[in-house]
């Protein structure tokens, strides 16, 4: 059995979730890279600039995604119990003061299923194509069609407010 239908649709959500996880991953560097350049350490070491493991960068890059969540107040929405970005970083600063160089196999490990666990959380829980589209997240709950049923009806008892604000006298020449 095929996982993937040969059929256009089918190539095409394979295509646009692939494109999704491209732009994100994009994303993602971006925001720690622009991260790092106000960390004065790395700031400062323009010409120098010190190696960093990738089990750290991505650590690095989970706390500022799940802050940005935090901070626009989406993690409310997320049915997964989360940890804090405040507490991840934290974390994250402890074992790098105790020993810096120690961001190895095991860590990088570690780090890649934090990575992962806030991945498919965006995976599951967010639109794919808002960051593209409207250059921010939104959590797609799965009682969203309960809602746009809501709205629907809201906007059908007032549609006699539109219907009004519609009726507008030409102007008299």
């Amino acid at each position: 059995m095929d996982v993937i239908d040969e059929s256009t649709e089918d190539l095409k959500q394979v295509v646009d979730f692939l494109t999704a996880l491209l732009l994100e991953g994009r994303r993602l560097a971006n925001r720690t890279a622009a991260f790092l350049a106000t960390v004065p350490a790395f700031a400062e070491a323009t010409n120098n600039p010190p190696s960093l493991s990738p089990a750290f960068l991505l650590e690095v890059a989970a706390v500022l995604r799940l802050q940005d969540w935090e901070r626009a107040g989406l993690t409310q929405w997320v049915p997964e119990v989360l940890p804090t970005a405040r507490d991840m970083a934290r974390q994250l600063m402890a074992r790098l003061e105790a020993a810096p160089d120690s961001f190895g196999l095991d860590e990088e490990l570690a780090a890649s299923a934090l990575f992962t666990q806030l991945g498919s959380v965006w995976i599951r829980h967010f639109s794919w194509d808002a960051p593209r589209i409207l250059g921010v997240d939104i959590v797609v709950r799965e009682d969203s069609n309960d809602l746009l049923e809501e709205l629907a009806d809201l906007i059908w008892q007032h549609r006699h407010l539109m219907q009004d604000s519609l009726a507008v006298t030409p102007p008299s020449m």
